[in-house]
């Protein structure tokens, strides 16, 4: 692999003058670790430090979230003394490495003068759960290998005993060949293969099912050919994620393909792939837009094992069936997940495929933002402003930080938050959030992330200034939606004056207070810059006189606590909670609101607004009413379907939620049709277990306008 080849890149990343190795260290991790998204340059900077490689044996630390469980990544550079690859001196860089690595984490070398070492430094150590980062040590070499050399060499570092009871360590040699993979998967999306060959076992030996899916037989070397031209683009897209070499090396596998091709068959479940079509033709198999949905380790292993017999592996060919995009994200999600018996897929690989994650993009897509949902995806068209590009990763961080008051889990592990169903449930499935107020989530998150990279350059600011800036993040935005809810929803505020230290009694209980509008003030509505510029006062405010003094506060009690490892749970924020309080209890609600709403909207700006223009127009029209569907109503049905939107509205505005949420326009159809008079019926379109089950209002209403005491003509 040549540098040269990506000259432009390594301008953009300020590599372009410095030493080679560091060159190659930040090209890897600018696409491995940050998907090649230039957003993120600063980022990179504070991981990489050319002091680490000439004091201690790593050039770059970072976290990633690509693995099953948040990985510290540390990266190091072989350079071949005398042009020669030498694999003992790549073992004693490891080793080196490693015995580095354990000795930070224990305490006995001490480093933190560079960002690079205080992040290094963060990430080993223990959360305040004793738990520990699992670490993976990358040597990096420019030189490249034959394909069996390469493989023994990379088997061989990853089956090193590394870890220690201090640290959980693996490692992995990356060749020129492989950087070159990881840069190729990261340079545009592949949502598939277009058109790829597979070779059978012989012609016509198609087992059909349906219409047009079957299962056959497919050669190796001709799956190996695919993995060889399409591994690191769209053969695994469907699967699980974009390439991301594996550290792992399955020994049973590797033997029986090596040893035992004729009887892989047997030990083997095979792979599933899904296509739009497929052609036979002879013993050729051409398939079109397809990938691999299941079995993706089969088709790693055959890609990268060396062999020289061919031997023949089970394939179930599933022709997608439908055109629709939901329709068909859905099918191939359930494919996947479904059809994994061997080994469970993890959440956060499975939520790319999820149909709520794809109308979600297209949703944002539609008003102009880039929502990655997929490692290595890159955006088409312009999008030229912080907020317009997100992941749904980091959406995700956002929402359980602001409107669910978890900033700690929200910061520390987003991978194990995805894994678990009920809080992927809660962020995702039960909840639908309008753009505007998505819009001004994006707002408000880059502009932090924007005040932390100001921070972090702020030499006249102190070193715990400068730490809560670059961990607080989350903090600043949970408190901010503490404080916007305590305004909104007075129910919110009432229980928070009544739980007084025990205000996180009620977090759980804020689902129906995540105001789901614009709580931007309107002049920023549509001028990101201006609120970029208007906020950093705001947000020194709120580091200064809220997040500090309860970060120095528990400090006292704990000399040790740093800000890094006290915003990794949420017990700091109970702590500032409890400060706002207090704070409320002695100054009132007035302390605040000329600095939350220099920015933020006032509640009688926002409050029924919506309802209220609605039940005017609705009271006001003397035009043919139609449902949603353009189906002309009887004047007494219309009046009817009216009353009901109206206390749909009134009410979401009430709970400061989406007016879908209470019911949506198929249940108001079903209401007006149906007309159910009874408990039970009304409970047969409105089902009591949701949220907001307002069945009872519901019903007053019907009975009142067919019994004559609501007004039908006003």
């Amino acid at each position: 692999m040549n540098l040269k080849d990506y000259a432009k890149t390594l301008g953009d990343l300020g590599l372009a003058t410095k030493g080679t190795p560091l060159q190659t260290a930040g090209l890897m991790a600018f696409y491995d670790i940050f998907g090649g998204d230039l957003a993120q340059v600063e980022d990179l900077a504070d991981g990489l430090s050319n002091d680490l490689g000439r004091r201690i044996p790593v050039l770059g630390v970072f976290l990633s979230t690509a693995y099953d469980e948040d990985t510290v990544v540390v990266y190091a550079v072989y350079d071949p003394s005398n042009g020669g690859f030498s694999l003992q001196e790549v073992e004693q860089k490891v080793n080196e490495v490693a015995t580095f690595l354990t000795n930070v984490a224990r305490g006995v070398y001490v480093i933190g003068s560079t960002k690079a070492e205080n992040l290094l430094s963060d990430y080993l150590s223990k959360d305040d759960d004793g738990n520990i980062r699992p670490v993976l040590i990358k040597v990096l070499t420019l030189a490249d290998l034959p394909e069996k050399e390469a493989f023994e060499a990379e088997k061989r570092i990853a089956s090193l005993k590394l870890s220690t009871r201090a640290l959980r360590i693996e490692a992995e040699l990356d060749l020129g060949t492989d950087i070159a993979k990881t840069i190729e998967a990261n340079l545009a999306p592949y949502e598939n293969v277009p058109s790829g060959e597979l070779v059978l076992d012989r012609p016509g030996n198609l087992l059909h099912f349906g219409k047009d899916s079957f299962v056959c037989n497919v050669s190796a070397k001709s799956l190996k050919a695919l993995w060889d031209k399409e591994g690191s683009k769209g053969l695994l897209a469907m699967n699980l994620r974009f390439y991301i070499k594996s550290p792992v090396i399955d020994d049973n596998v590797t033997r029986s393909i090596q040893q035992n091709p004729d009887d892989f068959w047997y030990y083997n479940n095979g792979i599933i792939i899904v296509c739009d079509g497929a052609t036979q033709n002879g013993d050729r198999l051409t398939l079109r837009n397809f990938s691999v949905v299941n079995g993706g380790q089969t088709t790693r292993m055959i890609g990268t094992v060396p062999f020289d017999k061919d031997f023949f592996i089970l394939a179930k060919v599933v022709i997608n069936r439908f055109a629709d995009l939901e329709k068909k994200a859905l099918f191939v999600s359930q494919v996947a997940e479904y059809s994994n018996t061997q080994k469970p897929i993890k959440a956060k690989d499975l939520i790319a495929n999820r149909p709520e994650q794809r109308m979600l993009k297209s949703a944002l897509l539609k008003n102009g933002v880039f929502l990655e949902i997929k490692r290595g995806e890159k955006p088409v068209g312009s999008f030229p402003e912080p907020w317009q590009k997100t992941k749904n990763q980091e959406l995700a961080q956002m929402l359980y930080a602001f409107v669910f008051l978890h900033p700690g889990p929200a910061r520390n592990n987003v991978s194990k938050m995805l894994q678990n169903e009920q809080k992927y449930d809660l962020l995702f499935r039960k909840h639908e959030y309008s753009f505007a107020f998505l819009k001004s989530l994006l707002f408000l998150e880059k502009a932090l992330e924007s005040y932390k990279r100001k921070a972090a350059k702020d030499e006249e600011a102190d070193a715990t200034s400068r730490a809560l800036a670059k961990n607080g993040l989350f903090y600043a935005l949970a408190t901010i939606g503490y404080l916007l809810k305590r305004r909104y929803c007075p129910s919110f505020a009432e229980n928070c004056r009544k739980s007084g230290s025990n205000a996180s009694f009620y977090k759980e209980a804020t689902e129906e207070q995540a105001f789901d509008f614009s709580f931007l003030d309107p002049a920023y509505e549509d001028n990101y810059k201006l609120f970029l510029k208007d906020s950093f006062p705001f947000f020194d405010f709120l580091f200064g006189n809220l997040i500090r003094p309860t970060y120095e506060s528990q400090k006292e009690n704990n000399a040790a606590l740093s800000p890094a490892n006290w915003t990794k749970t949420d017990t700091g924020f109970t702590a500032i909670e409890r400060y706002i309080e207090n704070m409320l209890s002695s100054a009132g609600d007035a302390f605040f609101d000329q600095r939350l709403f220099a920015l933020f909207k006032a509640p009688s700006e926002q409050m029924n607004a919506d309802a209220d223009s609605l039940y005017q127009t609705l009271r006001g029209t003397n035009k043919a009413f139609k449902t949603s569907r353009g189906a002309v109503l009887s004047q007494d049905d219309g009046q009817l379907r009216n009353a009901l939107l109206i206390f749909r509205e009134e009410y979401a505005a009430k709970k400061h939620i989406a007016p879908a949420r209470i019911f949506n326009e198929a249940t108001l159809n079903k209401l007006v049709q149906q007309k159910p008079v009874t408990d039970a019926d009304v409970r047969n379109i409105l089902p009591p277990q949701s949220y907001f089950y307002v069945g009872n209002q519901v019903l007053e209403i019907i009975t009142n306008f067919l019994f004559g005491a609501l007004p039908k003509d006003e």
